[in-house]
């Protein structure tokens, strides 16, 4: 997509170089919703982010946003268990 908003939820050992291609999609115009953790990196580095609770949390959540059509590109990457 070329517009729209997007989900960040980035593993910790990921964020440095998530970074980059976050801040892309920023300043293309793109919202950022973003886990917590990953909201309060992104905006510690200038981008400017709206922290969503994970699936597991209570609604409203990451999966909420995105059975309503809200959200056109989603970045994820898995921490370890």
């Amino acid at each position: 997509p070329l517009k729209g908003a997007m989900i960040a939820t980035i593993a910790d050992k990921d964020k440095e170089r998530a970074l980059p291609v976050i801040e892309k999609f920023w300043k293309l115009g793109f919202k950022i919703y973003a886990t917590r953790g990953t909201a309060v990196f992104l905006i510690n580095n200038g981008v400017d982010a709206q922290s969503v609770a994970k699936i597991s949390q209570s609604s409203p959540n990451i999966l909420d946003l995105i059975r309503h059509e809200k959200i056109d590109l989603l970045l994820n990457t898995l921490s370890p268990e």
